[in-house]
């Protein structure tokens, strides 16, 4: 992000959605180890994964076993609207958005179908806001992968 704003010559106080672009650059992030382990205390998450530098998929594969692919449905959640300046801002399409950052998706919890809406109705109890943004299938590659749906 340094560097994108950086090379356009972007001011920090530029206004933003009600504020500076600087202010929505500092808002921390999001803590999800609390509520996760609230939810843990009566579901079972298969795995989890941290959505840092690398967007989903660098970091989601990680936690799947082989043979495994994670389909992600972009259009199943909103997009924080820094993403969309940022993009703009650098003309960069989708594809690399989606493969640099997260996009608005911090954490992801892999369940069990059955458990999906239990779990997201769980999440809503402890203030947490969950999105179902896709699922994992049978792969004929050994090492697990994300496959985007409706990435435009």
């Amino acid at each position: 992000i340094r560097y994108i704003l950086d090379k356009h010559h972007v001011n920090l106080d530029t206004p933003f959605d009600g504020s500076t672009l600087g202010a929505e650059l500092l808002i921390p992030t999001t803590l999800y180890v609390r509520n996760v382990l609230t939810i843990l205390e009566k579901h079972t998450i298969h795995a989890m994964a941290h959505i840092t530098g690398g967007g989903i998929i660098e970091n989601l594969p990680r936690v799947l076993p082989p043979f495994t692919q994670a389909k992600i449905d972009v259009t199943q959640w909103p997009q924080p609207a820094i993403f969309h300046y940022l993009q703009d801002l650098a003309q960069l399409d989708s594809f690399e958005m989606y493969n640099t950052f997260n996009m608005g998706i911090g954490y992801i919890c892999v369940v069990n179908k059955n458990d999906v809406d239990d779990i997201v109705t769980s999440f809503q109890q402890v203030n947490q806001t969950a999105y179902i943004i896709g699922d994992i299938q049978k792969s004929s590659k050994s090492q697990a992968t994300v496959e985007w749906e409706n990435l435009h």
